[in-house]
């Protein structure tokens, strides 16, 4: 953070970030008739709440500092049937909560398997799409997403 300020302001110190290992929160140290615009995603993951805030003089963030800023992925599929997704109707397959930190690799099996119908009975390609709260594709720094389908025979009951 302090080098992209640095970048931003050049290599003066009138402006720097640390963050208290105890507290988790970020402290914003400013000189004086220093001001710091910090927006939306930012401060929201700077523990300022996820509002514009205007800092003018030197204190630390209200809240912890959190890398994870958003707590569920959705993962959407081009051939299953919309379903009502709040007030929407949406291609949702499944709704997966956040687990780790940052740098954490995750692995998730499921046990309680979900068979959405789908929308035809052919299809070439399937496309997944894995979006955050926000409907933002979520964004993996590195490492394999992998995703398993299941298909099974619709049985009717009489």
């Amino acid at each position: 953070m302090n080098d992209a300020l640095k970048q931003e302001i050049g290599n003066n110190t009138d402006i720097y970030l640390t963050y208290g290992a105890l507290t988790g929160k970020v402290t914003v140290h400013l000189k004086p008739k220093c001001k710091l615009f910090v927006f939306d995603k930012l401060s929201l993951i700077l523990g300022f709440g996820g509002n514009r805030v205007k800092i003018n003089k030197t204190g630390e963030s209200p809240h912890v500092v959190d890398l994870n800023i958003f707590s569920t992925i959705y993962t959407y599929c081009n051939i299953v049937q919309p379903q009502i997704v709040g007030d929407t109707s949406a291609q949702l397959l499944r709704s997966i909560p956040v687990e780790g930190k940052y740098g954490d690799i995750v692995t998730k099996t499921f046990t309680n398997i979900q068979y959405v119908p789908v929308q035809t009975k052919s299809f070439g390609d399937v496309k997944i799409l894995l979006r955050n709260d926000t409907g933002d594709p979520v964004p993996f720094e590195r490492g394999n997403v992998i995703e398993t389908l299941h298909f099974r025979q619709h049985t009717y009951f009489t």
